[in-house]
């Protein structure tokens, strides 16, 4: 009778698990667009404020929280992320990846422009570059900016004045 037990425990087991596989492969990719000349907040469902700048976009599936809190930026967010230690928050723009557990902070990749930058307010956040990803991680405190310029492929680190820098 255990014998027998075991296996419908196990069955049951993989029988969720690929049921959950299925559904998470079917969620679709939501997109929110600020439109040129306009701001856009955006709620996510953990909970998440996202302000998109004219132009911008962000993309993520329609599963977010369930087991990731991945998305794409396209231009310009500003983001207070909702705090989940179990859970980072990752932000993959064309040439930067962000990862955070709460905090907030200002990432810009517009595509024509020659830098892409991530501006941290609070929190702590951790970044590194989509062209290399084997390279190291770069750590941003409070404060401090991170400057990609695209062409070099060169990123520096530098301090600034939070509050001066949204006047």
């Amino acid at each position: 009778a255990a014998v027998v037990a075991v296996v419908i425990a196990a069955c049951s087991y993989l029988f969720y698990k690929m049921g959950q596989n299925e559904v998470e492969s079917s969620f679709a990719q939501i997109v929110v667009e600020a439109p040129e000349g306009a701001t856009s907040k955006v709620t996510l469902p953990d909970g998440t404020h996202v302000w998109l700048n004219a132009g911008s976009r962000i993309a993520y599936s329609q599963g977010f929280g369930v087991r990731e809190r991945n998305l794409s930026l396209t231009g310009e967010g500003y983001f207070e992320v909702h705090k989940n230690r179990e859970m980072p928050f990752n932000v993959k723009s064309g040439n930067l990846n962000v990862r955070v557990l709460g905090t907030k902070f200002d990432f810009r990749d517009y595509p024509e422009d020659p830098t892409a930058m991530v501006s941290l307010d609070e929190g702590s956040v951790a970044l590194g570059l989509v062209a290399k990803p084997q390279d190291s991680e770069w750590r941003l405190s409070p404060n401090q900016r991170a400057v990609l310029y695209k062409k070099g492929g060169s990123l520096t680190v530098e301090d600034y004045d939070a509050l001066t820098a949204r006047l």
